[in-house]
């Protein structure tokens, strides 16, 4: 798979179209003044069009906020710091382990 259209993404809406319908679209700004946004994608006319647009156009900021906040659980592991590892081996708080592992999964299926 190649690599995503770059950020950050924002939305536009179409008040008609073809066939007469409000619609949603996913944008990535214009790379120069010489071309035209690029459409990421159209999220359609139904009721939830309009937050599905936000938050796909929210996908790279997300992406670019979990590589951060996992890079900083790892720096805080290998430090030592020791109220992290004190968090990471106690089985009360295995829900941070898991939220770690699924942030990498996640990761791992955006960049598949």
């Amino acid at each position: 798979m190649s690599k995503h259209t770059p950020g950050p993404w924002g939305t536009t809406y179409a008040p008609r179209t073809r066939h007469n319908l409000k619609t949603w679209h996913v944008v990535a700004p214009a790379r120069s003044e010489h071309v035209s946004p690029t459409r990421i994608c159209t999220t359609g006319a139904l009721v939830e069009a309009e937050a599905n647009a936000r938050l796909i156009a929210a996908a790279p900021d997300l992406l670019d906020v979990l590589k951060d906040a996992l890079k900083a659980i790892d720096q805080l592991q290998d430090a030592g710091d020791a109220v992290v590892v004190k968090y990471f081996d106690n089985p009360g708080w295995q829900w941070i382990c898991n939220v770690y592992d699924e942030g990498h999964a996640a990761i791992a299926k955006a960049e598949a």
